[in-house]
């Protein structure tokens, strides 16, 4: 077994409660991810087995557990590392919303391959800082959306915090593109685009 990263001590009290936001929502998907699989397979709990006269599972129904389970797996990877790179708690940890957004806002700007992770800044933000955050990401490397699967551009703006109707119908017309598009889908252009519409959205 490999031995578990060394704790960061050093962490800065910021970045510790960004961690904390993606370990909470990690375990909260891990935690759905195994009620999902537990109640696929509850005719396979003993009790029933023995009160019963058999299972039948669906191969469909197989196939989705092994998916669940496979994914629970790549969650648990990621919650073990974020969860052994933490410091050893000795004391109070104080920190106001506004030091966790701009946390947010950092690792949003830095780019993640995570959808998850991108979403959950946004929820975090507002878009006079979010949207340029994003802006940078993409720009810097316009291949990351790629890697964010069947996210909509809808489901990601709508997630900053007070972005309304308007403004993501606004940001979408300016850029060219539709609300129901998926990131993985716009081309090199409309990635430029949608960031040059993303700078101008926060600045008006």
């Amino acid at each position: 077994m490999a031995s578990p990263p060394a704790h960061d001590d050093d962490l800065p009290r910021a970045s510790l409660g960004w961690q904390l936001v993606l370990l909470r929502a990690l375990a909260s998907h891990a935690g759905a991810l195994a009620n999902g699989i537990e109640g696929r397979l509850a005719a396979f709990d003993p009790e029933a087995l023995n009160g019963g006269e058999g299972v039948a599972l669906r191969s469909a129904e197989l196939n989705q557990v092994v998916d669940g389970a496979l994914e629970l797996q790549d969650l648990a990877d990621v919650i073990g590392v974020i969860a052994g790179s933490l410091p050893s708690a000795e004391e109070l940890l104080v920190l106001s919303a506004e030091e966790v957004a701009d946390e947010a806002a950092r690792a949003l700007r830095a780019g993640s391959a995570h959808r998850r992770a991108v979403v959950l800044s946004a929820q975090l933000l507002r878009p006079a800082t979010g949207f340029p955050a994003l802006a940078d990401a993409i720009t810097s490397d316009t291949s990351l959306v790629t890697r964010w699967d069947t996210l909509t551009v809808r489901e990601l703006l709508n997630a900053f915090r007070d972005c309304d109707a308007p403004l993501l119908q606004r940001t979408c017309r300016a850029a060219g593109i539709q609300p129901d598009d998926e990131w993985a889908t716009l081309e090199y252009d409309a990635v430029v685009r949608v960031a040059t519409a993303l700078r101008s959205a926060a600045d008006a």
